[in-house]
């Protein structure tokens, strides 16, 4: 198939007699029709070099025939838009732009969603496509991605969250409601993120609980093996940590009451000062899955007055950690 169409040689030379002068009619370029979807393809691969994966839409604009290749780049969070469009009879290479496009939250692209298509938003028909982005250890990003042809303009939505256990993302969209309200495209990408079943909106309560663990776990890297004292983290009264820790059964002493409990994927230990009601993150670990070959916290109790007994099973034997609550010394 000849994807590349050329001028004929020559429409032929006209002699007219005016006046004395021989005219010669000027070569015209040969209109070229809108390419089919698989035409389309081997245009971008012959003239644009584009690496996959990519999309590739063929579409008549205001301006003619073009044809429309999306493609992310590998090294950045950018989505590349290489135009084709024909000049002097030939279809040529006629922009190729980077646009930033994805939140910068550690993950890499993995496929687009849903194909490409058209859709009218207001007076434009706009190219509409989804992407996935993930980094193989349980985060992932959610995008739907538009592109004004007309314009040359791209906006993308975010969904940012990790993987539940029965495949949906649980949480946070990333929408600029100043910009959804005056641009059409955003608040149109918008909708159809939310519209999603896949996606799950995490609420602000449990927002702030996965913050407090994760920043519990990255300043005790070896509360479990090897460290002799552990940093606590301030817990905000709306997390829903404090929730928990409220429905949950109480040990005390005369300075605090603490909790024991599994929240998220992991037990703590919440632990509340009865001197001014503030709470604080004592212990954060991973769920126990197996009792037999894994550490299961199961208990805590005061030894006095300030040592916390944590108290542990592992197959058939027992161990015991005491940490102190005033100040984060532990002992095994």
């Amino acid at each position: 198939m000849n994807v590349l169409r050329y001028l004929s040689a020559l429409a032929g030379l006209v002699l007219i007699a005016s006046c004395g002068t021989v005219a010669k009619v000027e070569e015209t370029a040969e209109a070229l029709p809108l390419p089919s979807a698989e035409e389309a393809q081997a245009l971008v691969a012959a003239l644009a070099a584009a690496p996959a994966p990519g999309l590739t839409y063929p579409l008549q604009t205001a301006s003619g025939p073009k044809v429309f290749h999306l493609y992310p780049d590998a090294n950045s969070n950018n989505m590349n838009v290489v135009t084709l469009a024909p000049r002097d009879g030939k279809w040529e290479l006629e922009n190729r732009v980077g646009y930033p496009c994805f939140e910068a939250d550690g993950t890499a692209f993995k496929e687009f969603k849903d194909g490409i298509r058209v859709e009218r938003v207001g007076e434009r028909d706009i190219l509409v496509t989804g992407a996935l982005r993930e980094d193989g250890a349980g985060k992932a990003q959610r995008s739907v991605i538009t592109f004004d042809p007309e314009k040359e303009s791209l906006q993308a939505v975010s969904f940012c969250g990790k993987y539940l256990a029965d495949g949906r993302i649980e949480g946070s969209s990333y929408i600029d409601a100043v910009a959804s309200a005056i641009n059409p495209e955003i608040e149109f990408a918008r909708q159809l993120l939310m519209a999603d079943a896949s996606l799950v909106e995490l609420s602000k309560a449990d927002e702030m609980t996965d913050q407090a663990i994760q920043w519990w776990l990255k300043n005790n890297p070896r509360a479990s093996s090897s460290a002799g004292s552990v940093t606590y983290g301030a817990v905000d009264a709306e997390s829903s940590l404090v929730e928990a820790y409220r429905n949950a059964k109480k040990e005390t002493s005369s300075g605090y009451n603490a909790a024991l409990f599994n929240i998220r994927g992991y037990t703590v230990i919440v632990v509340q000062r009865k001197s001014n009601g503030s709470y604080v993150l004592a212990w954060a670990e991973t769920v126990c899955v197996n009792r037999n070959t894994d550490p299961l916290l199961n208990n805590i109790f005061f030894r006095n007055d300030t040592n916390l007994t944590l108290f542990y099973y592992k197959g058939r034997t027992t161990y015991n950690y005491q940490l102190n609550l005033a100040t984060g010394r532990l002992m095994r």
